[in-house]
């Protein structure tokens, strides 16, 4: 005899598996095994300039350092899984949104920039797209503490964000690796991608349905 709970219709919960978190975590593991991969993966903007745009959304694969792929793990897995888990199409809109509208940025406002990789601009795009979503939330229940705790170490992450650029460091990993520098275009436009799509949104996030 089988007993259980009887679920009212509608009813919604957090995915038992963010998928998709999983999915790009395995590929960034994958490109980073086989380093030939990384190559031939990563933004370079003669190849950009020449046609090979699906080079701007798969360099958010490839790392220049087994550190630099590992901190920028780190934060999208535990951004990711949070942001999906709630609201699995929100994090489809962030992270897509990142991932195309940063190489485009590339091109654009640094030219001065012949290759890039990593994972650090959508890893910014979910902060900002759970942050905002969380204080939107907040300030429509009247929860005024959670709405000023949330956009306080919001500030404080975007006041570490420009520290790093002014020195020069990552944002994430230690080291980049010899001969590469940072560069903090990926970061705007992670920030502004996921801040657009929360607001878009409404600051509503919609509960997956099983």
């Amino acid at each position: 005899m089988t007993t259980g709970i009887a679920m009212p219709a509608g009813h919604v919960r957090p995915a038992a598996m963010p998928t998709w978190t999983v999915a790009i975590v395995g590929a960034v593991v994958l490109v980073a095994i086989c380093s030939p991969l990384a190559a031939a993966l990563e933004y370079q903007r003669g190849a950009w300039e020449a046609g090979a745009l699906w080079r701007g959304v798969t360099s958010h694969l490839t790392h220049w350092s087994w550190s630099h792929m590992l901190w920028n793990l780190i934060g999208f897995t535990l951004l990711g899984a949070c942001c999906e888990r709630t609201d699995r199409r929100l994090f489809v809109r962030a992270v897509t949104s990142a991932a195309v509208a940063i190489p485009f940025a590339l091109a654009a406002f640094a030219p001065a920039l012949t290759h890039y990789r990593g994972l650090s601009g959508i890893v910014v795009a979910l902060f900002a797209c759970t942050a905002t979503t969380l204080v939107l939330e907040a300030h429509r229940r009247g929860d005024r503490l959670t709405a000023l705790v949330t956009a306080a170490l919001s500030l404080a992450f975007v006041a570490r964000m420009v520290a790093a650029w002014s020195g020069g460091e990552t944002l994430l990993s230690s080291s980049l690796g010899d001969g590469v520098a940072t560069d903090p275009v990926s970061h705007i436009v992670g920030l502004a991608c996921g801040t657009v799509v929360a607001v878009c949104t409404g600051g509503r996030s919609e509960p997956n349905r099983r």
